[in-house]
């Protein structure tokens, strides 16, 4: 299969004695698919049939008898090839009953990837097609190993160094290690490149309901692997078929794992989750958080008279030293029960609880409060009084599928397709609102947490595979929204590791965790912002506490690093109340002050940057000349979120599109202790401003500065101060306008070009 009718160096699929090549097509380019073809030895898809007594058995192309062709149709304008296994049947083994196997690559005109479904006829009449691998193939390595990368959606985003002789090499093959919908394939979206070669080869499905699958994305030691595992509906029951609800995108592209993730973007944002639309311009996004410059993890103070209100005190302390009109926070440690322990059940609360919220109203900050929906605890005599037994997931002999938390207690896990679950955790949202004039709600593992393969069919979905997992997670999120809206059209949600299948029922996803396989040379980035990151906010908490670390040089690099990085790549700044006070009275007496002090002001540059870097769309990062340095650590802890590479820039930079004007966003700062000078490199034409003269503006409180007017690529070379942040803002937009009474220029009168005008407002 050959895409484009004069390929360019690409990447080899072998399948068997198949060789698919996919290279870059420019738009002038017609597309052809070139025959002949042998799918008929090629191990593309493998099935896995079961029988009554749980015996199974494989079928793959190269291991049956069957009656093959293939056939190749258009462009008209999309060419397809069809390839077709009639009456197959196991070589080695008689048996009653036949396969029907169809699949179908079909290739659009000027498309970077071509869509891959299979469609299988099952006539055995004593076997169930339990799952199938669809498609199955064999990457071979292009360039070398140490320029080889591959970008994975684990945890939002990693990039791995030198794939094939590396980590993947031992990740699990059975079952295959990425589920999905999941925290470990938050995206539907592989890819693989050499920094040297300039093609980034595309590996992803287009599945806009969430269905239930797995990955397999790993190395033999000479190539990678990567493959599909699909769930079938129904699959215990002898001749079920299976018709591909969502094709797989397999393909070349220019560029590298940014070029890939702005492919997937293309397709992701016609999902049903993109719905709500860009935060800045959602009027379904909670206004609270909107109005938040900061959220911070608290718990009660338990050296204190009133514990809670004593954290609702720490929660003022912070808005009044940042100067904020806003403090969100996560309150943890409010019920009765210990942690992870006894949910659902939550009464009665801690005693000064609710004074602790009224207080957190009066001072004009919002909380929301921990919870676990996902389980119920089988100690509890409300679990069997509820018949909760009857709505949990059950395996495939019907027993209930639990799960054992670190507390030692064991959770039923509860379907979220069941009436009963999604009204139940409803309804205890609502209580909260109704009880404790909650502002919101943190739902526990809720979008990361994954799926699982469901058996009771009184639950009213198919059994076995399908998409009622996850279509019955975003139905009660958003039976759980709505209600809650009713009463408080700011309520806000959140919950734990991105996941797209939820970004429009939340206004927060979670991330801090690195998972099981977290390897040295594995580095975190932002391949879910540069997806997602305008559409659903993201936020990291302070993985190394402020509270319990000592007054040190070393200590104060690394906190500063810490923000540096979250601030870097737009999350929602955080702080550890920690149960215990961060701020010392005077302020300057704070351990690690400069490091706090630099928090501060990274805060009050939101003032300005804020539709950059929280409501913007992330953009490819400058290419940039600066000082790299080891990563600090804080009481010898390191941290979790390290990008990119082991050595850091001491300089962190982003770029970003303003989704309300169409201008980017330049972003640096620096987290060291030290003056640091960087030179980077600025192309207009990159980042979608070549059309007319380009202006660049330094941000800060005193308003817009203009900087420079240009109409090519620059290079430019700065020194910034030690612990700070530049924020630049480069626009095609005519000059603002002077405006009566202010000492800067005001917004321009053009809709399309009211570059500043965020910053006017909050002025």
């Amino acid at each position: 299969l050959k895409q484009g009718a004069t390929p360019q160096p690409g990447f080899g699929v072998r399948l068997g004695q198949i060789e698919i090549v996919t290279a870059s097509v420019s738009s002038a380019s017609p597309s052809v698919i070139d025959e002949p073809f042998t799918f008929a030895e090629a191990d593309l898809w493998s099935l896995r049939l079961r029988a009554g007594d749980g015996v199974s058995f494989t079928l793959a192309p190269g291991s049956v008898q069957s009656d093959f062709s293939v056939q190749v149709s258009g462009p008209d304008p999309t060419q397809t090839l069809t390839a077709v296994w009639r009456d197959a049947i196991p070589v080695d083994q008689a048996m009653d009953g036949r396969m029907n196997v169809t699949v179908t690559v079909s290739l659009g005109p000027d498309s970077p990837y071509a869509l891959w479904r299979i469609d299988v006829e099952n006539n055995f009449p004593d076997h169930a097609l339990y799952d199938l691998d669809f498609p199955r193939l064999v990457i071979e390595p292009v360039g070398a190993a140490q320029t080889n990368r591959a970008a994975l959606p684990y945890f939002g985003g990693r990039l791995v160094e030198d794939p094939i002789h590396s980590t993947l090499q031992d990740a699990p093959a059975e079952p295959p290690f990425f589920p999905s919908p999941h925290m470990f394939a938050p995206l539907q979206l592989f890819t693989y490149y050499d920094v040297g070669l300039g093609n980034a080869l595309y590996l992803a499905t287009h599945d806009g309901k969430g269905y239930s699958k797995r990955y397999d994305f790993r190395s033999d030691g000479q190539n990678l692997h990567f493959r599909v595992r699909h769930y079938p509906a129904e699959n215990l029951t002898a001749g079920n078929d299976y018709q591909a609800p969502y094709p797989a995108a397999i393909g070349a592209l220019p560029g590298d794992w940014w070029d890939a993730a702005k492919a997937y973007r293309n397709w992701a944002l016609q999902q049903e989750w993109a719905d709500r639309g860009p935060i800045a311009l959602s009027d379904d996004f909670s206004f609270k958080l909107k109005e938040s410059d900061i959220m911070g993890v608290w718990a009660p103070f338990p050296d204190a008279d009133e514990p809670f209100p004593a954290a609702a005190d720490d929660m003022e302390r912070w808005a009044r030293y940042l100067g904020t009109e806003r403090v969100a926070g996560l309150w943890y440690g409010w019920h009765h029960q210990p942690m992870d322990t006894g949910w659902p059940e939550y009464e009665p609360v801690k005693p000064t609880f609710p004074a602790g919220v009224r207080l957190v109203h009066r001072q004009g900050n919002v909380m929301w409060p921990y919870i676990n929906p996902t389980g119920w605890d089988m100690a509890l005599e409300s679990y069997t009084q509820t018949h909760a037994a009857d709505f949990a997931l059950k395996d495939e002999t019907g027993a209930v599928q639990t799960s054992t938390l670190s507390s030692g207690a064991t959770f039923a896990l509860m379907d979220p397709a069941t009436t009963f679950w999604q009204e139940y955790v409803r309804d205890w949202v609502l209580r909260l609102q109704r009880d404790y004039d909650v502002d919101g709600v943190y739902l526990d593992v809720w979008s990361g947490g994954g799926f699982a393969l469901d058996y009771d069919p009184a639950h009213g979905h198919p059994t076995g595979g399908g998409a009622y997992f996850a279509q019955g997670m975003r139905k009660q999120g958003r039976m759980i929204r709505d209600a809650a809206r009713a009463n408080d059209p700011g309520f806000i949600m959140m919950s734990e590791h991105p996941a797209e299948t939820y970004i429009d029922v939340l206004e927060i996803e979670n991330n801090e965790y690195l998972g099981p396989l977290n390897p040295a040379n594995w580095w975190t980035i932002p391949l879910f912002a540069a997806v997602y990151h305008d559409y659903i906010m993201s936020s990291t908490f302070v993985n190394v506490s402020a509270t319990k670390i000592g007054d040190s040089a070393e200590n104060t690099e690394a906190l500063s690093y810490m923000w540096a990085v979250r601030y870097i790549f737009g999350n929602l700044l955080a702080v550890n109340g920690d149960a215990a006070a961060v701020l010392k009275d005077p302020v300057e007496a704070t351990p690690n002050y400069p490091a706090i002090r630099f928090f501060k002001d990274l805060v009050r540059s939101l003032d300005y940057a804020r539709d950059y870097l929280y409501y913007g769309e992330r953009l490819r990062d400058l290419p940039m000349t600066v000082d790299m340095l080891e990563p600090p650590s804080a009481e010898g802890q390191p941290f979790t979120l390290v990008p990119y590479q082991h050595k850091q820039p001491a300089v962190f930079s982003s770029v970003w599109r303003s989704v309300k004007d169409g201008s980017v966003g330049l972003v640096f700062v620096n987290w060291t202790g030290q003056p640091r000078e960087i030179t980077y490199g600025f192309n207009p034409a990159r980042y979608g401003l070549s059309d007319q003269a380009v202006r660049l503006y330094r941000l800060s409180a005193d308003g817009p500065q203009l900087v420079r007017i240009f109409d090519a690529a620059i290079r430019v070379s700065e020194t910034l101060p030690p612990r700070s942040a530049l924020i630049l803002a480069a626009t095609t937009c005519p000059p603002p306008q002077a405006t009566d009474g202010q000492s800067y220029p005001g917004p321009s009168s053009l809709p399309a070009c009211r570059v500043f005008a965020p910053l006017m407002m909050r002025k």
